[in-house]
């Protein structure tokens, strides 16, 4: 393979000249080259750094319309130059952040390109080229995603979340196109666009306006998943009816894992101004456990009533139980006597002893051991 692109680019190396007469050898060559040697999901330019860069500057020398070519060649431009501070040059610190920073501008670029008036947003045709650059996004930026670093892609995932939209818009609302820069009509094919990677992106968001001090907008823009993930619900749900009871469950356990994500982040969102948050989250979820849950493990709740408040939820699902008087009773020599306090056992579901599983687990965070101890020794006795 690596013989390969040593042969191809000796030919565009012969006939450098000849690109800009746009016959035998078209511009686009360069691009497909460049983005053959550097794919999208790989951080590895394989070796053809150099021989990736020669032919950029090809392109980047004839003066190219913006068309989708154009974008592309931009797309692969930003990895590069994140490659030379990550891998090449493995810079740390101050000058890998100003590195990636550098490298984004040239996704901008391309993300202008895409959504340029009459492109994305009116023909679905470009779509993928925002959503390929969605993907180079979080290629490049994924290590600015940390405290300090992240208030600096606030603008470049705003604008990388706002075109998905726009593409995720267009594709539902079937445009036909009215005929990009480099095309006129044709049969359009619509971008699919993932709801679960637009909640990401969007908490990804909410996570940089935070360290950006911008704490108000950090939450809504949170609390914006939460219609995501009913729309992403409704859509997972209806694609999986009639495909059998395996698929059903999968699609279920996928929007599980999804709910708990975004009802997370809303409560750490809201931890220092919870509001009607929790509430909305217990509704969400279908739990009285999960606000409380979420809220504990997130500090939104203080220290000195976290406590309370984790028997207050557990006593609502555990009826039969008396874990006040229980942890009033700890005796760390013998925990397991803890569970004569109580009375019977309610047959309950298995998602509710998830839930009391998630207090033990919120009991733990804000280290009141003789209550997480003595609800683990309750919980046991469902497995007797």
């Amino acid at each position: 393979a690596h013989k390969l692109v040593d042969d191809a680019f000796a030919i565009i190396e012969g006939n450098a000249s000849r690109f800009s007469a746009g016959e035998d050898f078209p511009p686009e060559l360069l691009v497909l080259f460049s983005e053959a040697n550097a794919p999208f999901a790989a951080s590895d330019l394989g070796g053809h750094e150099l021989q990736v860069q020669r032919a950029l500057e090809l392109h980047d020398r004839l003066g190219s319309e913006d068309d989708q070519f154009r974008a592309r060649a931009l797309l692969v431009r930003c990895l590069f130059e994140a490659r030379l501070g990550t891998a090449t040059h493995r810079l740390k610190g101050f000058h890998l952040l100003q590195q990636l920073q550098y490298a984004l501008r040239f996704l901008v670029q391309a993300l202008g390109i895409a959504t340029e008036a009459g492109w994305a947003q009116n023909d679905t045709r470009y779509g993928f080229l925002v959503y390929n650059a969605s993907l180079v996004f979080w290629n490049v930026a994924r290590p600015m995603c940390r405290l300090g670093w992240q208030r600096h892609i606030v603008n470049e995932t705003a604008q990388v979340l706002d075109a998905l939209r726009k593409v995720r818009d267009a594709s539902a609302g079937g445009a036909a196109g009215k005929g990009g820069k480099d095309a006129s009509g044709g049969v359009a094919i619509p971008t699919q666009v993932d709801l679960p990677w637009l909640i990401e992106l969007t908490l990804n968001l909410a996570f940089g306006l935070e360290d950006a001090g911008r704490d108000a907008d950090a939450q809504k823009k949170a609390d914006e998943a939460g219609p995501l993930l009913d729309e992403c619900a409704k859509e997972q749900q209806a694609a999986a009816a009639g495909k059998g009871e395996d698929e059903e469950m999968a699609v279920a356990a996928r929007i599980a894992k999804l709910r708990s994500l975004v009802l997370n982040a809303r409560a750490y969102f809201a931890r220092k101004a919870p509001g009607k948050t929790k509430e909305e989250i217990d509704k969400a979820s279908g739990s009285t456990m999960t606000g409380t849950v979420y809220f504990a493990t997130n500090g939104g709740i203080a220290p000195e009533n976290c406590g309370e408040e984790l028997i207050k939820a557990w006593q609502i699902i555990d009826k039969d139980f008396d874990l006040r008087a229980a942890v009033a009773a700890f005796d760390p020599q013998d925990p397991k006597g803890n569970q004569a306090a109580g009375g019977g056992r309610a047959n309950l579901k298995p998602q509710r002893l998830i839930d009391l599983a998630c207090a033990v687990r919120a009991a733990c965070f804000a280290k009141l051991w003789p209550l997480a101890v003595t609800m683990l020794s309750r919980l046991e006795t469902w497995l007797q």
